[in-house]
């Protein structure tokens, strides 16, 4: 027999039917109130979102620090070496994704700097294991 599947989230009497699709009479399935913790589900995503962007902003402050001091070491020998670039462009890309995210909100512009973030390091990943 084929049961006819209502709301799982409401109480919901449904019909027995066979399998022509005809009612079968004195024949009823009560359907149990299934409801899911959708506030629960969706805290954890908040959480999980905002951990990873503290996350990559603490990776991107630590990272800008040590090209500071880079810069200060090498000085104009820094700005010869397009390896730097690469790691420059990939710190603000990452920014440039996960700053707008702290209003609760995602633009367009985050997508672009995903796709940015995502080609410099694997560029970066590259460029490191010919080393």
């Amino acid at each position: 027999m084929l049961m006819a599947l209502g709301n799982p989230s409401t109480n919901t009497v449904v019909k027995s039917a066979d399998l022509a699709g005809r009612l079968v009479p004195n024949e009823s399935v009560t359907l149990l109130n299934i409801t899911t913790s959708t506030t629960t589900e969706n805290f954890d995503k908040i959480v999980t979102l905002y951990t990873s962007m503290v996350a990559i902003l603490i990776y991107i402050a630590i990272c800008a620090v040590r090209e500071v001091i880079n810069v200060k070491e090498q000085k104009w020998h820094y700005l010869i070496d397009p390896a730097n670039f690469v790691s420059l462009a990939l710190y603000i890309s990452s920014a440039v994704m996960v700053l707008p995210s702290l209003d609760g909100q995602i633009h367009d512009i985050q997508f672009t700097a995903s796709s940015i973030t995502v080609f410099l390091a694997v560029e970066a990943a590259t460029a490191l294991a010919e080393i």
